[in-house]
C-alpha cells in the first residue's frame, strides 16, 4: 500500500484544527424592566428556529433587567440567528394572548425581524453571517 504523505500530513493537520470562534455581543435594546421576569437570549442554527428552545446552540439568561443590556456568546457556527425572549413569568416558553396566537411577552430577533400576520420569523430572514473575530448585532424588543 503506497502512502502519499503530503496529503496524509494534511488530512491529519486539518482533523486537528479547532474550529474558528467567533465572539458574538448582543446588544439587547427597548427592555422594559418594570415588567417582571427575566431575558432569555438564544442563538439559533436554522434547526429549531425560533419555536425549538431545546435546539438552540445556547442559552443565556440575564435577570436584574435594565432598559439596555449586553451579552456575549463564543459560537464556532458562521450562520446563526437570534431570538431574545422577556420571559415575565419565568416558564421559558413564550406566553400568548388570548387568542393563543400573539405574544403577550416582549421578543425580539436578529435583523430585527418581528412576528407578524404570517407569524414567526424565518431562519432565512433573521440569520447574520458571522465574521472571524468579533461581531456586535442590536436585537430590539417589541412588545404587544
Amino acid at each position: 500500500m503506497k502512502i502519499h504523505l503530503p496529503l496524509l500530513w494534511s488530512l491529519i493537520l486539518m482533523s486537528s484544527t479547532p474550529a474558528l470562534a467567533h465572539n458574538l455581543l448582543i446588544n439587547i435594546t427597548n427592555i422594559k424592566p418594570e415588567k417582571s421576569g427575566q431575558l432569555l437570549v438564544m442563538v439559533f442554527e436554522e434547526q429549531g428556529f425560533p419555536k425549538q428552545h431545546e435546539k438552540a446552540i445556547e442559552i443565556k439568561t440575564l435577570t436584574g433587567l435594565t432598559p439596555t443590556m449586553q451579552v456575549s456568546f463564543e459560537l464556532t457556527q458562521d450562520t446563526v440567528a437570534i431570538k431574545v425572549l422577556h420571559d415575565e413569568d419565568s416558564n421559558g416558553k413564550v406566553t400568548k394572548n388570548w387568542t393563543g396566537i400573539w405574544p403577550k411577552e416582549g421578543l425580539g430577533f436578529s435583523n430585527q425581524q418581528k412576528v407578524g400576520l404570517t407569524g414567526v420569523p424565518r431562519f432565512q430572514a433573521s440569520k447574520i453571517q458571522l465574521a472571524s473575530g468579533a461581531n456586535q448585532h442590536i436585537v430590539e424588543l417589541r412588545y404587544p
